[in-house]
């Protein structure tokens, strides 16, 4: 991927999905990076400036867990905001991001655990956790900038323009990457897990993020996302993008 197809992907939300509504678009809206933005409709925003560093997270011994080798090439695809008719962000209530120097894992943490296998089930879900993000927190949209799914699918969420309300007093400069699943009592897919180290993978060389700058939440913050059983392949998937 060149770097202005990077732009693209990294570019937030569409031109159109932003600012004329979210709603439509009944069937997946999934695209591969060919020579193409990664999200359909995407308009111009200007790239985040790059930093070439940052805070280092606690260091941990690397489990033995087995998360697939990253392959760097690999075509990355995604659900935009209009297949999960997301509903206008209130710009009032967020801030810029001005640039990007960590990444932060998350897990949805719902009571039930997640098992949704289809489109229209994780829409559903996103659609909630949007309402809830603007009720509970007075968010402006969803707090996190990407899911990813149990089926592998990776999804649009908030602008990565705007700072993120996912890891409070440390959203600054943060992307946050949420994956469905209640990972103090379930286990990650090895499709969810795949996808998301090839994310980070591909967000760490777009912003030039040091891979010790990717976060398990519970690392920033007093809080068990997320979860214990997804904590060592955090720390694995950072290992393997500083080896990458």
């Amino acid at each position: 991927m060149d770097r202005r197809d990077f732009l693209k992907y990294l570019g937030g939300v569409a031109a159109l999905g932003a600012l004329s509504g979210c709603g439509g678009g009944t069937s997946p809206d999934k695209v591969s990076y060919n020579n193409q933005p990664l999200f359909k409709n995407f308009g111009n925003i200007p790239f985040l400036p790059r930093r070439e560093s940052g805070p280092q997270p606690p260091q941990t011994t690397t489990p033995s867990v087995s998360i697939n080798d990253i392959v760097a090439d690999i075509p990355l695809a995604a659900y935009s905001r209009s297949v999960w008719h997301a509903n206008l962000p209130v710009r009032s209530r967020m801030n810029p991001m001005g640039y990007v120097n960590r990444i932060t894992l998350h897990h949805d943490g719902s009571p039930q655990g997640n098992y949704d296998t289809s489109v229209s089930q994780v829409a559903t879900t996103l659609r909630r956790i949007q309402s809830e993000h603007r009720k509970r927190m007075q968010a402006g949209d969803i707090g996190y900038h990407y899911i990813v799914d149990r089926s592998g699918n990776i999804w649009e969420g908030r602008n990565p323009a705007f700072q993120g309300a996912h890891v409070k007093d440390k959203n600054p400069h943060n992307l946050g990457v949420m994956m469905l699943g209640n990972f103090e009592k379930q286990r990650p897919t090895t499709a969810q897990l795949n996808s998301l180290q090839n994310l980070c993978h591909t967000l760490v060389k777009g912003y030039n993020i040091q891979p010790n700058n990717i976060y398990a939440h519970r690392e920033l913050a007093s809080t068990c996302c997320p979860g214990r059983i997804m904590l060592p392949y955090v720390t694995q998937i950072r290992g393997n993008l500083r080896s990458a």
